[in-house]
């Protein structure tokens, strides 16, 4: 992984293209390499950025990847109206019992 980069890096990349442009020994054609041994200044410019491009997209990644796992624990709204419901009805049928045993015990006193 790339280490992240300053943008005083970013400066220095720039006015070292701009700087070695007129340097640069001619692509010779025809010789198999087509490359003049060194990288153009604007390109490793290009390459650093899409470097730290990657370790954001990486580390934008490996958030969403902790985001999905602790929302996908989370109870969804139709589970938590299902825990309402549940919650209600245990409520009602202890109402109901306590009624029904109040009751019962209410008829041995008359």
């Amino acid at each position: 992984m790339v280490e992240p980069v300053a943008l005083s890096d970013y400066a220095k990349l720039r006015d070292a293209a701009q700087g070695t442009k007129e340097t640069h020994k001619p692509i010779e054609y025809g010789s198999g390499g087509g490359d003049n041994g060194g990288m153009d200044p604007e390109v490793a410019v290009l390459k650093h950025r899409a470097d730290a491009s990657d370790q954001r997209m990486a580390r934008i990644e490996d958030k969403l990847d902790v985001l999905i796992d602790r929302t996908s624990k989370m109870a969804t709204v139709n589970g938590l109206w299902g825990m309402v419901a549940t919650v209600v009805g245990l409520c009602a049928a202890s109402v109901g019992v306590i009624v029904a045993i109040l009751t019962w015990l209410q008829g041995f006193h008359h």
